[in-house]
């Protein structure tokens, strides 16, 4: 309810009542039951207000005060807030409640947490303090953090969500969920719905059959549910026995078994108090004591759900990891000594987790990953161990990262011996085998958003190579030495000959078979083919990781089951060098290893090919080859090993150069939508869609031809060939649209077109789900979007004459839609608000390159318009404002700003209830009124001639001599001061749109952008930087309050310019 009466007096009067109806019921209940209706009527005063800049009405609404349960559930207990703030809220999204969400001290609330927890988690246990009541949060419609909380479609969601909860406790205490199972429907609501209402003695009846009022014998009591929360981080839960040696275990057994480093019988015996204190866990906002019984803790303060919940507050967490870098120091030395469990305690006690997880698993990894000190199955170990399996993902990008950077061949090394040689030493201290068995397993059990990144993380690291090892799938050889291929030169893929097992005519002994390459039939020039009469399986073999924690393999032929090795005896001729050479056979003797002699190691040879290796034999110390004058006959070719080149020295052309050991090795038996796919993530678009388009041929099911719509709409976006990207977008919808995209993991592609197509997409609602075509004939109606998106993509680039010139094409160009039916029809609103765009565009950029007077005309030809909208007008005035000011002119720019300003206020009051994701459009009124607001102080400021001062030396805003003559120089100081100031003031403008930013936010690449700008390009664009392209998403944005407080001093104090001055002389 709105505010009626002070909310001291409501609070107290809600205490008083409270006490009154636990007196009433105290005469009739037990101490346990007593003990129960107390926890139950606990509640939060609280005041609930609309984020400032969500406000959408002149006047922002007074804030809703309720009391809130302890026991409850924030979404269910703010039905009547949401409807209060409704009107004076942006317009909410198709699926209730899908937008809003609430943050207190600006930490997002996660809606699945029973409210008291809540608190206790952000406030500790200073409840009943009125220093900090009724507790302020603030109520949001805008920017869900999909990154922080779960996504809640409705209240439907946090229902389901604590039942599950609920079956888990009951399994947990009773081995079973029968019991949740067999409540008939109307009883599992009346649970819910006494939750909801608050009432103890309904929700005691409607959970009678589950034993939850504390009756229940410890004995009986297979293990407690409990969860422990160390500020925001995941809930820490494992299976807890309630006795140990027949006797009630304490919470400080209990968080000694869960967190060892934090919590630790030693460390309460033998600290003080008052350091004891550090390890407060609070229950229900009260600090327990170590040696409370944990049944009892459990019996009388377990939540609804079942689950007894501690947590470490905010403050106290920040205590307990004051210092990050002990942490992570301590973290890394118990991956050292290959203790993960204790790895994982340790980090989980450091502070911010949830927002600051990369960077700390990238400290605790990279630099000891890179100087090879940790074992790799402890990494994995830790890493599985985490909380939440995107903080596992996390980890394996970092150690991704880390071995491919590594990992990859030095430009230009060639098949030079030394080169060589270090190639294959680093790339064995890195191997890709244990990560791609790692990315298997967890993709065989994760769902959701973390299978698709897993999955994504499969067929972008992984090679194809790689994943056929992993799946068991038989693999060809090919060496690559006779092709003609180079460092800057495709190869001729005809002359790619097959490594294979002959048959028994090919035999050296009765233990040894012959590994021969397939020259073909015929001359030089004939291709190397396979005849066709010929078993192909003797060419086919199977890769056997040797060790799963290594990259070295066993090679056995598909055919006869016998494994390659490299000989130590019966040496082949030397080579033209003088080399010494090895024999590779086969050890026909199946039931025999061949020993150390057959492990091969594989040594990628290029970053662009995943499929071209060496292969080295770490036994013999030599790389396999098949030599070009070493023929067996005229249509096989000797397979040996021989020892790299010596130093730098390259083998010789007729050896195939660089290439001289070069194989492709590749997957015998390869789909065209798995070619396809691995195109795709190898960047190699022309070709994953040729790929794609014949695996929708071979492909009898229909579920399996949305994997290939999906990603070759995709390929083609990135191609840029847009007249494509519909139909496959339709295609899909046919098959089930969004759900089946959901289905196959292929969510991020979906919502990546349909983000592409609404942007895209034409007013007119018959066009929404048409092919799209976007040419370069400016007859298209879709050419002056196309346009305006690449001179935005010059702009950010700040190639500023090549975006003007697409905003000019953008402006004059006259496209053609299904709505002109006549010739006089006025244009639509749309391209007119299109056009308005690209003209005050140019502008800009003839703004940013001191060209104010085109600028004008510019803005003068979008402001003569018919129909321009209010917003627009707004824009116009704004930058003519900006022009004058650049003239000097700053009456002029005073008196268009604030024309301007109403303009803004107009648009600003005429979009409540509107959408204000418009595509496309450059600036919502919120933000053009700050914008504009930004502009008038500045112009303000320079009117008054507050800079004259400021950029002079001295006290009386001149320079001069001893004798108190003015010098020539000080028109250069004052000179070279007004360039260091109007450089500072290029700092302050967004990339994106050349305004002064409100709430600059800066990248990990170190780029900064004005907040509203960059997520509303996110939003529209996609997930990357426009400046750097790389890959970005909005929890990666950090506020820049350095150059915030920059701002702030050069506008309000003046500070900055002075220092400026005096820094230039």
């Amino acid at each position: 309810m709105p505010p009626q009466e002070p909310v001291e007096a409501r609070i107290c009067t809600s205490k008083l009542v409270l006490n009154r109806e636990t007196m009433t019921e105290a005469a009739s209940s037990s101490p346990e039951t007593l003990l129960k209706q107390r926890v139950w009527a606990g509640r939060l005063p609280v005041v609930f207000s609309l984020d400032p800049n969500e406000v959408t009405t002149l006047h922002a609404p007074r804030p809703f005060y309720a009391m809130v349960p302890r026991m409850s559930y924030l979404v269910s207990q703010t039905r009547d807030v949401v409807e209060y703030f409704r009107d004076a809220a942006p317009p909410m999204s198709a699926i209730q409640g899908a937008s809003i969400w609430f943050e207190a001290k600006g930490v997002p609330l996660h809606w699945h947490l029973p409210f008291g927890l809540l608190r206790d988690l952000l406030c500790g246990p200073g409840v009943d303090s009125d220093t900090d009541l009724p507790w302020a949060i603030t109520v949001h419609f805008l920017n869900f953090p999909k990154d922080i909380l779960l996504p809640c479609d409705n209240e439907q969601s946090v229902e389901s969500h604590f039942m599950h909860s609920l079956k888990q406790a009951t399994f947990l205490r009773m081995g079973s969920t029968k019991a949740v199972m067999a409540l008939p429907e109307a009883q599992q609501t009346q649970i819910w719905t006494s939750i909801s209402q608050n009432d103890y003695e309904s929700y005691r009846q409607a959970t009678h059959e589950l034993h939850l009022d504390g009756g229940v014998d410890a004995s009986a009591l297979r293990h407690l549910p409990l969860r422990v929360h160390l500020d925001n981080a995941p809930a820490i839960q494992m299976p807890v026995a309630p006795l140990q040696n027949g006797r009630e275990k304490t919470l400080l057994e209990v968080l000694s078994y869960l967190l060892p480093d934090l919590f630790s019988s030693a460390t309460f015996d033998a600290a003080p108090e008052t350091d004891a204190q550090d390890f407060q866990i609070l229950v229900h906002g009260i600090p327990v004591p170590a040696d409370v019984s944990i049944v009892e803790l459990y019996r009388n303060f377990a939540y609804a759900d079942g689950f007894l919940y501690g947590g470490t507050p905010h403050d106290t967490a920040a205590r307990l990891a004051s210092n990050v870098e002990p942490l992570l120091a301590e973290t890394r030395a118990h991956l050292l000594h290959k203790e993960p469990d204790r790895a994982r305690a340790s980090f989980l006690r450091l502070p911010e987790l949830e927002s600051r997880r990369k960077a700390y698993l990238e400290a605790t990894l990279r630099d000891f990953y890179a100087a090879g000190l940790f074992d790799v199955p402890v990494l994995l170990t830790f890493l599985e161990a985490l909380p939440s399996w995107h903080w596992t993902l996390d980890g394996c990008a970092v150690l991704h990262n880390v071995s491919s950077a590594l990992r990859a061949p030095s430009s230009g090394a060639g098949g030079g011996g030394n080169a060589l040689r270090a190639l294959e030493a680093r790339q064995r201290k890195f191997p890709q085998l244990p990560l791609a068995f790692f990315l298997l397993k967890l993709m065989s059990h994760l769902e959701g958003s973390a299978r698709v990144r897993a999955e994504s993380y499969w067929y972008a690291w992984v090679s194809p190579t790689l994943r056929a090892v992993a799946s068991g799938q038989p693999l060809e050889l090919k060496i690559l030495s006779r092709t003609g291929r180079s460092e800057y030169r495709q190869g001729d893929a005809s002359k790619e000959e097959l490594l294979y097992a002959p048959g028994n005519a090919g035999t050296f002994d009765n233990d040894r078979r012959n590994a021969l390459c397939w020259v073909g039939e015929g001359n030089d020039n004939e291709m190397a083919t396979w005849p066709n009469d010929k078993d192909r399986t003797k060419a086919q073999w199977r890769l056997i990781p040797s060790d799963v924690h290594t990259d070295t393999f066993l090679l056995q032929s598909v055919k006869f089951e016998e494994y390659l090795y490299a000989a130590d005896y019966a040496k082949f001729k030397k080579d033209a060098r003088g080399k010494a050479r090895s024999r590779v056979f086969t050890w026909r003797k199946q039931a025999e290893s061949p020993g150390p002699a057959g492990k091969w190691q594989l040594v990628s040879l290029s970053v662009e090919e995943r499929d071209v290796f060496a292969l080295y034999n770490p036994y013999q110390r030599e790389f396999l080859y098949s030599p070009t004058a070493d023929l067996l006959d005229s249509k096989r070719r000797h397979v040996l090993t021989r020892a790299a080149p010596d130093g730098a020295r390259e083998a010789s052309t007729t050896e195939g150069g660089a290439m001289w050991c070069a194989w492709r090795i590749s997957p015998a038996q390869q789909s065209s939508m798995e070619r396809g796919v691995e195109a795709f993530f190898a960047k190699k678009y022309p070709v994953a869609v040729e790929q794609l388009t014949q695996a929708l041929q071979d492909l009898p099911d229909n579920t399996q031809h949305v994997k290939c719509f999906a990603y070759r709409m995709t390929a083609n976006l990135r191609l840029r060939r847009f007249d494509l990207v519909a139909p496959d977008f339709q295609a899909i919808q046919e098959l089930g649209g969004d759900k089946a995209a959901i289905f196959h993991g292929l969510a991020h592609l979906w919502e990546e077109n349909a983000s592409y197509l609404a942007a895209m997409a034409n007013s007119s609602p018959d066009l929404q789900i048409q092919a799209i075509e976007i040419s370069t004939s400016p007859e298209n109606p879709f050419f002056m979007r196309h346009q305006l998106s690449k001179g935005d993509d010059y702009f950010v680039r700040r190639d500023f004459q090549a975006a003007i010139v697409c905003y000019q094409e953008a402006a004059t160009c006259t496209p053609t839609t299904t709505s002109s039916s006549a010739e006089n029809s006025m244009e639509d609103p749309e391209t007119t608000r299109q056009r308005v765009r690209a003209y005050v565009s140019c502008a800009k950029c003839f703004f940013a390159l001191d060209e104010s007077e085109n600028a004008w005309q510019y803005l003068s030809i979008a402001h003569d318009i018919t129909g321009v909208s209010v917003e627009g007008e707004a824009a116009i005035l704004l930058w003519k404002g900006k022009c004058r000011r650049a003239q000097k002119a700053y009456d002029e720019s005073l008196e268009l700003l604030e024309k301007a300003f109403d303009r803004a206020s107009a648009a600003s009051a005429a979009s409540v209830g509107l959408s204000s994701s418009t595509a496309g459009a450059p600036m919502s009124a919120a933000v053009l009124k700050r914008s504009i607001l930004m502009e008038m102080k500045v112009v303000g400021l320079l009117r008054q001639g507050v800079y004259d001062t400021l950029l002079s030396t001295d006290e009386n805003g001149v320079t001069t001599n001893g004798n108190g003559v003015k010098e020539d120089r000080e028109m250069g100081t004052s000179g070279d001061a007004e360039k260091t100031l109007t450089q500072m003031m290029e700092m302050f403008h967004c990339p994106l749109s050349l305004e002064l930013m409100d709430d600059p936010v800066t990248t990990p690449d170190g780029n900064t952008y004005e907040r509203s700008m960059i997520e509303q390009h996110l939003e529209v664009n996609g997930c990357f930087d426009p400046l750097t392209r790389a890959p970005l998403t909005k929890s990666q944005l950090h506020p820049n309050r350095a150059l915030k407080q920059l701002m702030e001093t050069l506008l309000s104090d003046h500070r900055l310019g002075l220092l400026l001055a005096s820094c230039s002389t």
